[in-house]
């Protein structure tokens, strides 16, 4: 008898210590394209599967295009068609208001000497 009420302590314990954490880590996704909802400590490493180019296309056609991703505690932006980096990406924008302000987020955040050494051997 105190064998299965530990077990059911702990099956609730469990279920939730998991709960919890998938309330704390929804609380990050503020500001990201939609995706899947990240399991708690593992994220959605699990959604890659064995054939992660075929998993992206799968959720691509759930979630759109443009989705994010947490694999491990890094957040990632995903965009799945090929040409569609070239509305996002700061290289080929034409010059204009826009494209001045993302160039000086660039060089205040990215582009610093800290910056650049510490990812130089990289």
């Amino acid at each position: 008898m105190d064998l299965l009420i530990s077990c059911i302590l702990w099956l609730l314990f469990t279920l939730v210590w998991v709960m919890a954490l998938s309330f704390i880590s929804s609380g990050r996704r503020k500001g990201l394209p939609p995706g899947p909802r990240p399991y708690p400590m593992i994220e959605n490493l699990l959604k890659l599967g064995g054939k992660p180019h075929k998993s992206l296309a799968k959720l691509a056609k759930i979630h759109g295009p443009i989705m994010s991703l947490r694999l491990g505690q890094v957040p990632e932006s995903i965009l799945s068609q090929p040409y569609q980096h070239h509305e996002f990406s700061l290289v080929w924008l034409p010059v204009s208001p826009l494209w001045r302000s993302l160039r000086k987020i660039c060089n205040m955040h990215i582009f610093t000497n800290q910056k650049l050494d510490a990812n130089q051997d990289l």
